[in-house]
């Protein structure tokens, strides 16, 4: 998993597996802008991404992003809005995915984002013993990974009942964790944390405990005035689940385009070591090597066939995609 600033928040040698995590903080802290920068890193990967918001319109979906390419953004992504769901004629909502959601429109939102990982993942069985013979033949899972963003939980509680939104986090969580998928879930803090003596503080202290049990991690947002007026924004990375973490601040700035830049961000342009293309999103780092984040597992195969000298000659241009066999003689 790669999330904007990791290198920043989280050692370089310590890899985050794809996880779904939490983003706390105020309002004007930068929680959407960092959802946006994710969301549109996933998708230079090649990823899918899918977009929750029960505040935004398709138009304005579409105008969020206006600076990713319009073809790109229809093929490899999904804009949902809860609460403008309709339920279709002849459309069931009595599937296992939606009984524990007694609200319909959250119900039908879970199935639509069923539908689309099953879509997407191209029908891949759920049965563990086919599961288990493909892993026996040492085949490769070349489906797209699935990335997803709630923009927000707060919003939701705003036009939903309580209960039906746990239910549907609960839900939403066990279908993403069930094919690996990565996601930032929002939600807005009643206060910044460098005036609360508890970050995670919202108007339902038992709804935020509930939810913590849910994700794997949670990053945290504050900001604060300077004496020139000017905001001063920073995140931590407050836990992640099975990886010793200490948490530290890490002060960013937000351009005009939106986009978020690091302390320690370099200027350089990243090049991926395997197809020599630019990296337009975060990088992933590998033995002190750049690459995108569907290139890494590639390398370390062709890294376990041509030795450790692949470092020091490099690869054939266009070497990025192979398959790897077995011969028993």
């Amino acid at each position: 998993m790669q999330i904007p600033g990791q290198s920043n928040l989280i050692t370089k040698e310590t890899e985050i597996p794809d996880s779904l995590l939490l983003l706390c903080g105020p309002a004007g802290a930068g929680k959407s802008m960092y959802c946006k920068q994710f969301f549109v890193d996933c998708l230079m990967n090649g990823d899918y991404c899918i977009y929750i918001s029960s505040s935004l319109t398709d138009r304005q979906y579409r105008s969020l992003f206006a600076d990713v390419d319009e073809s790109k953004l229809l093929q490899d992504s999904h804009f949902l809005n809860p609460y403008l769901q309709k339920a279709l004629a002849g459309h069931s909502t009595s599937s296992s995915l939606s009984t524990s959601v007694s609200e319909n429109k959250l119900s039908l939102t879970l199935e639509i984002i069923h539908d689309l990982i099953k879509k997407v993942r191209n029908g891949e069985d759920d049965n563990y013993e086919k599961k288990q013979n493909k892993v026996n033949e040492h085949s490769l899972d070349t489906t797209k990974k699935i990335c997803l963003v709630v923009d927000s939980l707060t919003h939701l509680l705003a036009i939903f009942n309580q209960e039906d939104v746990l239910q549907f986090v609960n839900a939403l969580s066990f279908l993403l964790k069930e094919v690996e998928a990565t996601a930032i879930f929002v939600l807005t803090t009643s206060s910044s944390p460098s005036t609360s003596s508890t970050t995670t503080t919202t108007t339902n202290d038992n709804f935020t405990n509930r939810l913590g049990s849910i994700f794997d991690g949670i990053l945290e947002m504050k900001f604060e005035d300077d004496k020139s007026g000017s905001l001063i924004r920073s995140i931590r990375l407050l836990s992640i689940r099975g990886i010793h973490h200490i948490p530290s601040w890490i002060t960013f700035k937000i351009d005009q385009k939106g986009k978020i830049t690091f302390s320690s961000d370099q200027l350089s342009e990243f090049i991926c070591v395997l197809c020599k293309a630019p990296i337009l999103g975060t990088p992933v780092i590998h033995s002190e090597l750049t690459f995108h984040s569907h290139h890494v597992d590639l390398y370390k195969k062709l890294l376990g066939v041509y030795g450790s000298n692949i470092s020091e000659f490099g690869l054939p241009e266009g070497v990025i995609s192979a398959n790897f066999f077995f011969i028993d003689i």
